[in-house]
């Protein structure tokens, strides 16, 4: 395993990290976590970067756009199964918080079943 890199910046925006899995006719996804979009400091040079959390991270942080955040993560091994350039994150720390925006609120398996389609076909 390679060594964890330092990071430190202000959360551009949150997504959940989901798994989708496929196997002949069957379709299944489960829910990883969420993924920051931030723009700070990772390894002491000024970039945009992609850090995926766990769901209980998240859970007790609540974290907001515009927050700033530190932590520690591990380079993602395999480019192909991870949206996120780093992962198994550790440390991670609310700096300050934003007042712009509210928190993130879960999205549940079944949420999706419930709500009005943005368009319908027309008949």
């Amino acid at each position: 395993m390679t060594n964890k890199h330092a990071w430190e910046g202000k959360i551009l925006a949150i997504q959940p990290r989901i798994r989708l899995l496929r196997s002949f006719d069957q379709r299944s996804h489960s829910y990883l976590g969420y993924i920051l979009h931030l723009n700070g400091f990772l390894g002491g040079v000024p970039q945009e970067f992609l850090v995926a959390i766990g769901k209980a991270a998240e859970e007790n942080l609540q974290f907001r756009s515009g927050d700033m955040a530190l932590g520690e993560s591990h380079p993602v091994q395999d480019n192909r199964t991870e949206v996120a350039k780093f992962y198994k994150t550790s440390k991670l720390t609310l700096l300050e918080r934003s007042v712009a925006e509210p928190a993130l609120t879960a999205v549940s398996d079944t949420d999706h079943q419930h709500r009005r389609p943005y368009f319908q076909q027309s008949k």
